[in-house]
């Protein structure tokens, strides 16, 4: 379930969150659901488990994970998950609209662009 790219410039840890993030939002892990260990999850991705246990620190800042000393770490909120994703992407239209803008599209334009795109994509 877990895929990291080890040519990605991307830092492995951020790779894992963002992969434990998207299982979340899949619902490939429920509410208070127990991740891996930290020790297991290295080994079988074959990385260190300083990396996994530094992904799942940020985690745990984030409110997406919380840690039961001497049991684990488990899914605290789809919710937050959901409500962080929501604004990454709100983030994303922003930036996308203003490259349309800085390339000199209009602004009908870009609704048509964006209608097209949702047709492509089964949307309408």
């Amino acid at each position: 379930m877990i895929t990291l790219d080890y040519k990605s410039r991307e830092p492995i840890y951020i790779q894992l969150k963002q992969n434990i993030i998207q299982g979340i939002l899949l619902g490939a892990y429920e509410v208070d659901e127990q991740l891996p260990a930290v020790r297991q999850l290295a080994a079988e991705l074959g990385i260190n488990p300083n990396t996994v246990q530094k992904a799942y620190r940020e985690l745990e800042r984030e409110g997406v994970i919380y840690s039961v000393p001497y049991k684990g770490s488990y899914v605290a909120s789809t919710k937050s998950v959901e409500s962080k994703m929501r604004t990454k992407l709100q983030n994303d239209f922003k930036v996308l609209i203003e490259t349309c803008r800085a390339n000199g599209l209009e602004k009908e334009d870009i609704k048509t662009m964006f209608n097209q795109a949702m047709k492509e994509t089964n949307l309408i």
